[in-house]
């Protein structure tokens, strides 16, 4: 199965999604603080017969938040239709769960065109004894903490949802009876949530203060409503509905089989009413300010940040050390990108681009991206490779001496420990926090002395972020990296300009001050 990720630009912000499949159009809506990742083994599915579409909801995954304080789910279903409208879909079959079942249930309501049957597995309706507590208790602000203490909590939070409802309360009464979480499915749901941060709150907040008192009533697009039984929380719920409109239809599957059967059937009724697939939708750039594409490149997906416009001088190609990610060069690229182009790459297995089949050594990456290089800069461009991307941009200016006028890049030097697997309580993102917390206090350039940016929380939390999303890949990236013949390497590379960086997080001054130079020249 094929599946694609994409970035559309609705409305001055982005949407992160994932496609496959053909035929009639499918969108899946996650539940928060999930992101589309939830939605595969469905995506899957759904896929032999349809084309899926499962996006981001906005604030989760890689998508952009909603510019609204407090935005309601009547503000989200209005933010999907407005997502639809950028990709080129008119009417769709729509599943959403829990969180994203409200955002379906509120796009079948307000958006009726826009619907050929909308599916609504786990209706939120809480009374207003339950809602009062919800809202005081259920979604507490998310803030990167100094200690790291907030990744402790995270982990905690996101464990004790499979355990008690509400994850808060604990007590053989709000016990769940489901098997323990796997270490793996935690951490999943824990990236998630790290991803979204306090933009988390959204769609829980929207969610439970949703104006339901007439709202099934007024649903004319055809709907099935549903909460399963070992569901057991929100079945209540059901009860406070109102007398439904006859486009809707109410149902309470004993089972997630069952409650897949009764999708399978609403949809396959209602098939012919969808638009069928549409074009993938190019993404439009954001003017100036830094924005995100995907490349569907022969391996898979690469992820692509670009800041500034074309101008008379090549574009600056950027690409990260081992750990981290294009959001890295968030901090220096809008000013390097005031006199031309800066795209930065996720390399293959780091941020969130694929893993390409396990392809770590400098020489598999710098062929990928080639590909990539072919796209966003066919005319000619300049190159940096900071710490164990220094050997991978040396290759891939061994490979393109034509159209690399200039290579800067650091021979890894500085030794690197990769994120740990997952253990219990999260111990290894704390590890992670502490080793990062290390290097900006007492590593030479850490904090450079005077940049209090590097001391920043949030600074520190994406640094980890970044860690965790590549983590399967960083051992491998390293281990190549650190054997590569670099210094061999760099004699070979003929007419092309290398310039030296260090291999320490005072690369980005250094290399801010090699541009300054060669404006000034």
């Amino acid at each position: 199965m094929d599946i694609r990720r994409h970035v559309a630009t609705v409305a001055g912000r982005q949407v992160h999604y994932r496609r496959a499949g053909t035929g009639p159009v499918v969108v899946l809506l996650h539940q928060s603080p999930r992101s589309s990742l939830e939605m595969l083994p469905l995506l899957r599915r759904l896929a032999q017969s349809y084309t899926v579409i499962a996006p981001d909801t906005p604030g989760n995954g890689l998508s952009t938040p909603l510019s609204i304080a407090a935005p309601t789910m009547g503000d989200f279903a209005d933010a999907l239709a407005a997502f639809l409208t950028e990709i080129g879909v008119g009417k769709a079959l729509v599943y959403g769960f829990h969180t994203g079942a409200m955002c379906a249930f509120e796009l079948a309501r307000r958006h009726p065109d826009r619907v050929a049957c909308a599916v609504v597995n786990g209706y939120v309706h809480p009374s207003a004894e339950e809602r009062d507590d919800l809202l005081a208790n259920y979604f507490v602000p998310f803030v990167p903490d100094w200690s790291g203490a907030h990744l402790v909590w995270a982990w905690a939070r996101m464990r004790e949802q499979y355990i008690f409802y509400p994850w808060y309360r604990k007590s053989d009464a709000a016990r769940i009876a489901i098997p323990e979480p796997s270490l793996d499915t935690v951490q999943a749901d824990v990236l998630d949530l790290l991803c979204a941060g306090d933009h988390y709150r959204g769609p829980y907040r929207a969610a439970f203060t949703g104006d339901l008192d007439t709202a099934a009533s007024e649903i004319e697009a055809p709907t099935l409503i549903m909460t399963m039984k070992p569901d057991w929380p929100l079945r209540p719920h059901l009860a406070h509905m109102a007398p439904p409109s006859p486009s809707v239809t109410v149902a309470e599957p004993d089972t997630m089989a069952e409650a897949m059967a009764l999708l399978d059937a609403a949809f396959a009724a209602h098939r012919a009413d969808a638009d069928l697939s549409p074009a993938v939708a190019p993404t439009r750039p954001l003017g100036d300010e830094g924005w995100a594409r995907v490349l569907a490149l022969a391996g898979g997906d690469l992820f692509v940040r670009t800041w500034g416009e074309d101008t008379v001088r090549p574009p600056l190609l950027l690409l990260h050390d081992v750990g981290r990610s294009s959001a890295d060069m968030g901090d220096v690229a809008p000013t390097w990108a005031r006199d031309r182009k800066v795209i930065a790459l996720d390399l293959p297995g780091c941020g969130d681009s694929a893993d390409f089949g396990g392809a770590v050594t400098p020489v598999a990456q710098a062929a990928i991206l080639r590909e990539a290089i072919a796209i966003l800069a066919p005319d000619g461009f300049d190159l940096v490779g900071f710490g164990t991307a220094g050997p991978v941009a040396i290759e891939l200016a061994l490979a393109s001496p034509d159209g690399l006028s200039h290579v800067y890049a650091a021979r890894p030097e500085a030794p690197r420990t990769p994120m740990q697997p997952p253990e219990a309580g999260g111990l290894h993102l704390f590890k992670a926090w502490l080793a990062e917390r290390q290097k900006i206090l007492f590593e030479p350039g850490g904090s450079d002395g005077r940049d209090e940016a590097a001391l920043d929380p949030a600074r520190l939390h994406r640094i980890v972020l970044d860690a965790l999303k590549g983590q399967a890949s960083a051992a491998g990236i390293i281990a190549a990296a650190v054997g590569h013949a670099f210094e061999t390497s760099v004699e070979a590379l003929g007419t092309v300009r290398f310039s030296r960086l260090p291999d320490s997080p005072a690369a980005k001054h250094a290399l801010s001050a090699l541009l300054c130079e060669l404006e000034a020249a």
